[in-house]
């Protein structure tokens, strides 16, 4: 359990790090926080110039139709060619999709895709959610899925192996663009965030995640 935490924090720390010296030195700085372990640390870093890796089409199509959780109370709607209409409380009418950003990581025969999905839910914004898919033959099945922001842009997602005996333990690294501390949700997000994720048997173990 340590050793898998010191690993997860060695990758969160080699993460930021490449992204702190990559970016350009002509770009302005700004304020923003660094949150690991609960701590939340102000520091300067520069504006980020983050290019969105989008997913090969077949990844997108192979997950086009799964059913997917779609509200805090663990509703799951099927997807119809990547999108899907429901109601929540009250009668309100909300939108899920698929977003553009999407990975695949397979072992042995077990494929997983973890793929972003967006559910708008009017005033409230549009939360973002990972979710992890197993993809059999006979269809995608959502298998776990965690939070990521209401309103931020995902750029990225990496599958890093932990080296584990079963090979079934990796990290999902998520880059994303968020807002500052205090800025209202309506703000265009401007702070690059990771937020790191570990997949241990096929699911999320949120205890185990960062937010750097």
């Amino acid at each position: 359990m340590k050793k898998i935490i010191i690993v997860i924090v060695l990758i969160a720390l080699g993460v930021w790090g490449y992204t702190a010296f990559s970016k350009k030195s002509s770009e302005p700085t700004t304020p923003t926080d660094t949150t690991i372990g609960g701590a939340i640390i102000e520091e300067e870093t520069k504006t980020p110039v983050v290019e969105t890796v989008k997913a090969d089409p077949k990844v997108i199509d192979s997950i086009k139709n799964a059913s997917v959780t779609a509200s805090e109370d663990g509703k799951k709607v099927a997807l119809v060619n990547g999108k899907a209409e429901f109601s929540v409380e009250g009668g309100v009418k909300a939108t899920v999709s698929l977003g553009e950003v999407a990975i695949e990581k397979m072992f042995g025969s077990r494929k997983d895709v973890l793929a972003v999905v967006n559910v708008n839910q009017g005033e409230k914004g549009t939360l973002q959610y990972l979710v992890l898919i197993d993809v059999k033959a006979s269809g995608a099945v959502e298998k776990s899925i965690v939070f990521l922001g209401t309103n931020v842009e995902v750029k990225s997602i990496v599958a890093t192996d932990l080296g584990s005996k079963t090979g079934e333990e990796y990290v999902a690294v998520v880059t994303v663009l968020d807002r500052k501390a205090g800025e209202a949700v309506t703000a265009k997000p401007t702070v690059q965030k990771t937020l790191i994720f570990t997949v241990e048997k096929g699911v999320f173990n949120i205890e185990k995640s960062i937010s750097i």
